[in-house]
C-alpha cells in the first residue's frame, strides 16, 4: 500500500497538486475469503492516514463490501422527504 501512495505522491509533485491528508480517507477493499487486518497505517507527508469501512466519494456512499444497500437506503429516506415537502406546500401534479 505504501507503493500505491508513493506513486500517487509523486504524481501529486509532478504536477503541483496539493494533498490533503486531513481530507484525505481510506478504504481497503478484500475478497470475501481473506480476513481483514485489524487496522491499517499509512503515511503520507508524516500524516497518518485514516481508514473507514464506508467514505462519501463523489455523492455516493462507498463501503468496503462494495454493497449499495446503505447509499439506497439513504436516497429513499432523502426522496421521501422531498415529496413530504412537496405535499406540505400544497404543489399538485394538475397534468
Amino acid at each position: 500500500m505504501s507503493f500505491a501512495l508513493n506513486i500517487c505522491g509523486d504524481y501529486v509533485a509532478e504536477n503541483e497538486i496539493a494533498f490533503n491528508c486531513k481530507k484525505t480517507v481510506g478504504i481497503l477493499f478484500w475478497p470475501k475469503n481473506y480476513e481483514q487486518p485489524a487496522s491499517s497505517n499509512a503515511f503520507r507527508n508524516g500524516a497518518q492516514i485514516r481508514f473507514f469501512d464506508q467514505a462519501k466519494y463523489l455523492g455516493v456512499l462507498v463501503n468496503d463490501s462494495l454493497k449499495h444497500d446503505d447509499d439506497i437506503q439513504r436516497q429513499v429516506k432523502s426522496l421521501y422527504c422531498t415529496i413530504n415537502k412537496f405535499k406540505g406546500s400544497g404543489v399538485t401534479d394538475r397534468g
